[in-house]
């Protein structure tokens, strides 16, 4: 059997094991293949939106350190990444507005201190937030359930003369 390795692992597996995806190139599953497509696209929205930011254009060379440090936020998601600029874009944009860089460096190390600070409590926030619409979710499978076990009662509970 050929060994092939895959993308997403870094594993040589059996070529018959892994899935192959239209780019030519294997991965565990399709799910692992659509899950790196999704942070790739949400990294490119990363990049994009410090852009805006920087007041670059399309075909501006960008700095060589975003991409270091958005790089270092993969732990955290980089949908989570993408929510944090979002989240704290007017204090960004304000402060740059208001303070002085020597450099495009000290500007960028700026941005990301300020998505340093804050990514920590968009990440505990998003997972509140999974957690709460998992427990709803359960709540509602759990009623489901109840409502199909339960009894039906068949008897008149208005009437009250068996106990007069």
């Amino acid at each position: 059997m050929r060994q092939v390795k895959c993308r997403d692992t870094g594993m040589l597996v059996s070529a018959s094991d892994a899935w192959k995806a239209p780019d030519g190139k294997y991965y565990s599953s399709q799910g692992a293949f659509k899950h790196l497509e999704n942070e790739k696209m949400y990294r490119q929205k990363c990049l994009e939106e410090l852009g805006n930011i920087l007041g670059y254009k399309d075909g501006q060379k960008f700095p060589t350190i975003v991409a270091k440090r958005i790089k270092e936020y993969k732990v955290y998601g980089y949908d989570t990444v993408l929510q944090t600029i979002l989240d704290k874009k007017q204090i960004i944009l304000y402060n740059l507005c208001n303070k002085t860089f020597a450099s495009e460096y000290n500007k960028v190390s700026y941005i990301m201190a300020i998505i340093t600070n804050s990514i920590n409590d968009v990440y505990k926030r998003k997972k509140t937030e999974e957690k709460d619409v998992r427990v709803n979710e359960s709540v509602a499978t759990m009623e489901e359930v109840t409502a199909v076990n339960s009894p039906v009662n068949t008897r008149n509970i208005h009437d009250i003369s068996k106990f007069l």
